[in-house]
């Protein structure tokens, strides 16, 4: 029985030396080396297709990678420097890669955002976007209702070619079960009603409702004044709000600011 115990003590020894011991390598981890860390920042890189033609120089020195060279967009650009903070023992990543695209007008760059913010599946009648470029630099704003929207549409606004900076001011609205009624009251008595029904067959209606602690903002662009007119009385007789401010816009006034 003595002997029975002890080798059960001894087996328990051993069980819990086999957990201990790996905690303990760890402790005991060598920094990689200047040069392995090189390649496996150029692995990545190349790995995720920025690294093309060697138009990225990598060179690392007491942990701190340097990146150079050229790539398409800001969105390559900030995505090689998330790789190379990805590689194990990394201090710090110091990016100076310029972009290069073609050359290219503010209105080109505002044309393609546009169309890649209405593309954008989760871009809906409950969100609002907006802004301006100038010399290639992009500012958002406007008002969504999730956080994550906000960091996806910066990121939509880093891939469009010839954007060198995006400045991102969109607005987060508070999370609200009464403003989430409002919407879908305000969206019922709008696109129910006769006078809005082709719009409300659109992959994307144009009338935009934005809710906030209770106060509607209509957004966006209708055919007529009548129609401008109609969609702010439908809400401000249907829906109970604190405010509705009517901010749409006719087609033809649009035409001519453009």
């Amino acid at each position: 029985m003595k002997i029975a115990m002890n080798m059960k003590v001894l087996s328990i020894a051993v069980v819990l030396g086999a957990w201990v011991f790996p905690a303990a390598a760890l402790d005991q981890h060598k920094p990689l080396s200047d040069a392995i860390i090189k390649t496996l920042v150029e692995h990545r890189l190349i790995k995720r297709g920025l690294q093309r033609d060697t138009n990225i120089q990598v060179s690392v020195e007491d942990q701190v990678v340097v990146l150079q060279g050229a790539v398409r967009s800001l969105a390559e650009k900030k995505r090689a420097e998330r790789q190379a903070n990805r590689v194990m023992d990394v201090s710090r990543v110091e990016n100076h890669l310029s972009i290069e695209a073609p050359e290219r007008s503010d209105q080109q760059i505002a044309d393609d955002l546009a169309r890649a913010i209405r593309r954008f599946v989760f871009y809906d009648i409950f969100d609002w976007l907006e802004g301006q470029v100038r010399d290639g630099v992009v500012t958002l704003k406007g008002s969504v209702r999730e956080p994550w929207r906000k960091a996806d549409y910066g990121r939509l606004a880093e891939a469009v070619t010839g954007v060198s900076q995006v400045t991102n001011e969109i607005q987060i609205l508070p999370n609200s079960i009464y403003d989430d009624q409002i919407r879908i009251a305000a969206a019922r008595s709008i696109y129910g009603h006769p006078s809005f029904r082709r719009y409300a067959n659109r992959s994307l209606p144009p009338i935009h409702i934005v809710v906030d602690r209770g106060r509607v903002i209509l957004k966006g662009a209708v055919a007529t004044k009548l129609e401008r007119q109609l969609a702010g009385i439908l809400v401000r007789t249907r829906v109970l709000t604190f405010e509705v401010v009517n901010d749409l816009i006719v087609d033809t006034e649009m035409q001519k600011r453009m």
